[in-house]
């Protein structure tokens, strides 16, 4: 992966479970003389739970992307989820 690949995709892992595997990245891509931006970090806690405080830790950890699942049993739910989401991740850069 540091040698060719363009993404490291971490599931079902909190912050502290990603930490080890991130910086492991980042002593590989720096061994191939690759740049951290030539990867995207991309996480998904999956149905861990998750509040502002995670979502800012694996920003500090300079990952890209947060999948969150958005999943609802009918229309309703799923847009008061996606409400929900939508307060949760505003303001967090």
């Amino acid at each position: 992966m540091a040698e060719l690949g363009q993404g490291w995709y971490a599931h079902n892992l909190l912050p502290e479970e990603a930490a080890p595997g991130l910086a492991a990245l980042s002593k590989l891509l720096d061994e191939r003389g690759r740049a951290r931006a030539e990867v995207q970090r991309i996480v998904s806690p999956f149905f861990q739970s998750v509040d502002r405080a995670v979502l800012e830790r694996y920003r500090d950890l300079a990952v890209d992307q947060v999948l969150l699942p958005l999943i609802a049993a009918d229309a309703d739910a799923l847009e008061r989820r996606g409400d929900e989401l939508a307060a949760l991740i505003t303001g967090i850069a």
